[in-house]
C-alpha cells in the first residue's frame, strides 16, 4: 500500500505537550509532513503543533473521521493516556509512521 492511501488519526503536540491537536487523514504520512512543514493553517499551525506524538491506522475514511470525533470529545487527561499508552516518552513518531507504512 502506498502512503498516499494510509488512513488513520494522530494527535500532534506543540514542542512543550501543553498543546495538542486530533486530526484525521487518507494520506496520513502526508498530512503529518505538512503540519511539520507548517503548511496546516488554523489552531495546530498557531500553537506549533507539529510532534506526532500518537497515530492509530483506519481501515477506512470514516471510521477515521469517527475516532477523530470520539478522541476530540475526550477530556485531556484521557488524551494523555491514550498517547503514553503507545508513546510513554513522548517521542515524535513520525520515522516510526514511516517505517511502519512501508510494511502496511
Amino acid at each position: 500500500m502506498y502512503h498516499d492511501q494510509v488512513c488513520g488519526v494522530y494527535i500532534v503536540a506543540s514542542p512543550d505537550h501543553y498543546s495538542l491537536y486530533t486530526g484525521m487523514s487518507t494520506a496520513l504520512p502526508h498530512r503529518i509532513q505538512s503540519h511539520k512543514d507548517g503548511l496546516v493553517k488554523g489552531w495546530a499551525r498557531e500553537y506549533n503543533c507539529t510532534k506526532l506524538v500518537y497515530y492509530e491506522f483506519t481501515d477506512t475514511e470514516e471510521q477515521a473521521l469517527y475516532r477523530e470525533k470520539a478522541i476530540k470529545g475526550w477530556t485531556r487527561l484521557k488524551k494523555t493516556t491514550l498517547i503514553e499508552q503507545q508513546n510513554p516518552t513522548w517521542i515524535d513518531l513520525f520515522q516510526d509512521l514511516i517505517d511502519s507504512v512501508v510494511g502496511y
